[in-house]
């Protein structure tokens, strides 16, 4: 797909709604590899953009934590702060809008960005990515600092997170169980799905970290607290 101008995204209104209205500056279908990217339904009508693994699995932990309030994925960042952030530091300004890959809203009201990359070995000068391009690997850095600052300015906290450190097993349990969030989606005669329901909303207690659930043996083993559970909700 054609990318967008900045001022077409700017006329879209990317990046200034809120809530089930937020638009990301950078959508699924837009990224630059699509292969990883996923576009996400959530519950309160609206789909996240994720443009990696990584992303994805980070959004998942993230929207299932209880002291999370909004989530605001590839969130622009304001280019005359940025201008200024490169004035100071002696860096060429990029020549269009960049991006922070989350900023998320807690319920008491503090915000964290947050940077999303592989590994920790990427921020490494002898990583394969960047061994054959000195610049490649300034401009990496030089990028982290401009995030970083922007936010120091904005007195809001900022941090970096590493994709191959995530539970990948949990992130993939609450993809599962997202999908039957809704009560007129699911198989109400169903143990299975009346399960991954309940757990979804957090009505069942289950452990979905470090291995994958499976979920259809848990729904046998448990079907009759399961029933009694679900006909108190």
């Amino acid at each position: 797909m054609r990318q967008k101008s900045d001022k077409s995204k700017y006329n879209e209104n990317r990046c200034v709604d809120k809530g089930k209205d937020y638009k990301p500056w950078i959508k699924t279908n837009e990224a630059k590899s699509t292969a990883t990217a996923a576009m996400i339904p959530i519950p309160d009508g609206r789909s996240v953009s994720t443009l990696s693994g990584g992303e994805r699995n980070f959004f998942y932990i993230m929207y299932f934590r209880d002291d999370v309030k909004e989530i605001e994925e590839q969130r622009a960042l304001d280019m005359n702060i940025i201008g200024d952030i490169c004035k100071d530091n002696g860096f060429k300004k990029p020549s269009r809008t960049i991006t922070t890959d989350f900023l998320i809203t807690f319920t008491d009201r503090h915000k964290v960005a947050y940077s999303l990359k592989y590994s920790r070995d990427i921020l490494k000068e002898t990583s394969g990515e960047y061994k054959l391009s000195s610049r490649a690997y300034q401009r990496l850095l030089e990028r982290q600092v401009m995030e970083m600052e922007y936010w120091k300015r904005l007195d809001v906290g900022f941090k970096l997170v590493f994709g191959n450190e995530l539970d990948k097993n949990y992130a993939e349990n609450i993809q599962t169980v997202m999908r039957f969030w809704k009560l007129d989606d699911i198989d109400t005669t169903n143990a299975e799905d009346v399960l991954k329901y309940l757990v979804a909303h957090k009505l069942y207690p289950l452990d979905l970290e470090h291995k994958i659930v499976h979920f259809a043996a848990v729904a046998r083993e448990r079907e009759k607290e399961i029933w009694e559970v679900f006909r108190n909700v």
